[in-house]
């Protein structure tokens, strides 16, 4: 008795065609899911770029008005005529002050920004670089290069002191917006 199974998968013959064709469609499903993961991997590589950028802006933003310091006069109490603070530490929009205040709001309307051109930077990408004019109490919008603000809460953490928050923020994508900010409580300097 002869068996058909045996010598069908003992003979030279090679691959049926219905073979080749369930091979190719498998292969073709692996490399599709392959470069669908690419393209996820170079989105997220975007994303991560543009968070380091924005952390390093803000934190040389911080570092820069922690350096200014205040000095609360000879009454030792915030908010007195005595006391000698620079213009980047002052705080006159009170509405942020709320703990309540949302990230977004922070940044559309700071106490404080810098001001600063669009241009086009060395790889063709659009850049927002800042000029040394001090903005109090501007108006911002999201745009796709990070800007930064700052907002100041005075007597917090606790009175004589503050805190202030810097919020960078733009915009990625089909304008999603993005938000990072860093806080810090600052002491008199004497």
């Amino acid at each position: 008795m002869k068996n058909v199974f045996n010598d069908h998968f003992n003979s030279s013959g090679g691959f049926t065609l219905l073979e080749v064709l369930v091979a190719m469609i498998v292969f073709s499903l692996g490399l599709m899911a392959l470069s669908s993961l690419s393209v996820a991997l170079i989105g997220g590589n975007s994303t991560s770029r543009r968070y380091l950028e924005a952390a390093t802006k803000a934190q040389g933003l911080l570092e820069g008005l922690r350096f200014k310091g205040f000095n609360l006069g000879a009454d030792a109490t915030l908010g007195t005529a005595d006391d000698v603070i620079s213009d980047e530490l002052t705080n006159p929009v009170t509405a942020n002050d709320a703990t309540s205040t949302s990230v977004a709001t922070m940044f559309t309307t700071p106490d404080h920004a810098m001001d600063g051109v669009i241009i086009n930077d060395a790889s063709g990408r659009l850049a927002f670089v800042e000029n040394a004019t001090l903005l109090n109490s501007p108006t911002l919008t999201l745009g796709y290069y990070p800007r930064a603000a700052w907002v100041v809460r005075d007597n917090y953490p606790v009175a004589g002191m503050k805190t202030v928050t810097v919020v960078v923020g733009w915009l990625e994508g089909s304008a999603v917006p993005h938000y990072l900010s860093l806080s810090t409580a600052l002491q008199e300097t004497k």
